[in-house]
């Protein structure tokens, strides 16, 4: 989808800002097109917070895009829905899209039961605006490799014929048990939230006795950045704590930070605690 929704709207002329730390894609994809990239900063001593200031004064003659996370991937911090209503806006005004990778929005508890959930698509605040998904995290099926964007007819007919010469058809078994997903989304989303919570707590708890590490405790999801106060080699320490303990965990270099790395714990509830403790093992490992 993001992959698509690029390639449709961006050309050799174009500039793109994208948040930064990022995951990776967001900043990579452009490039094949011949796009420029900026860069907008949601940094750790801002709570990883949208600057809005900051946004506007990044936008050139030539800003076609903005993208960004929502959640923030891998931090979990969530726009409010004000400040989707300014984006769409804003966007509005400037005359330019603005792109949200909605991939972890089905972990928020308000997406949950009956009635309108207070946390809408960002497709659904403005025209202008793009919201890309899948059924990867909250429900569990990567490897279907089923997604969607939500986007006007003029960007989804772009991108279309694109789908066509690129990706091709998927496979049938993936298209039916994508189908069926969906079709049960409510029963998976509630299981994937009152996981996601649980766990969180869980690791809340155990970042309270961590003075070693700092974090923006996530808003929602399964996963959560996690940086050393002390500078060290995350990636030794990450490749000691698979080869000697059987956990693995995403260097921050991925994500343009390497005094951290993410967390993910989505993980069965009962196994959680065990892989903390193993975890605080192997970051206390002095090489």
């Amino acid at each position: 989808a993001l992959f698509l929704v690029l390639a449709a709207l961006l050309d050799g002329k174009s500039r793109v800002l994208v948040e930064e730390p990022a995951y990776e894609p967001l900043r990579r994809i452009p490039l094949l097109f011949g796009a420029r990239v900026d860069r907008l900063p949601r940094p750790f001593e801002n709570r990883y917070r949208l600057d809005r200031d900051r946004l506007l004064d990044s936008l050139a003659p030539e800003t076609k895009l903005v993208v960004l996370t929502d959640p923030h991937n891998p931090r979990g911090v969530r726009l409010s829905e004000e400040e989707r209503d300014w984006l769409a806006a804003a966007a509005e005004d400037r005359n330019i899209d603005v792109l949200v990778d909605e991939v972890y929005i089905d972990f928020d508890a308000s997406r949950v039961g009956e009635g309108r959930p207070s946390y809408e698509h960002a497709f659904r605040h403005g025209r202008r605006m793009i919201s890309v998904g899948s059924l990867t995290k909250a429900y569990g099926f990567g490897r279907l490799r089923v997604g969607w964007v939500l986007a006007r007819d003029e960007i989804v007919r772009r991108a279309a014929p694109l789908y066509d010469y690129s990706i091709g058809d998927p496979s049938g078994p993936s298209v039916a048990l994508g189908v069926a997903a969906l079709a049960v989304r409510d029963e998976l989303r509630r299981h994937a939230v009152e996981r996601a919570a649980r766990n969180g707590a869980t690791v809340a708890a155990w970042m309270e006795k961590r003075p070693d590490l700092e974090w923006v405790r996530p808003d929602t999801g399964i996963t959560a950045f996690l940086r050393l106060r002390e500078r060290r080699n995350v990636s030794a320490l990450l490749s000691l704590a698979h080869r000697e303990h059987s956990l693995a965990a995403v260097p921050g270099d991925y994500f343009e930070d390497p005094r951290g790395f993410r967390l993910g714990f989505g993980i069965r509830p009962d196994l959680l605690p065990i892989a903390l403790e193993r975890l605080g093992v192997a970051l206390s490992h002095r090489p």
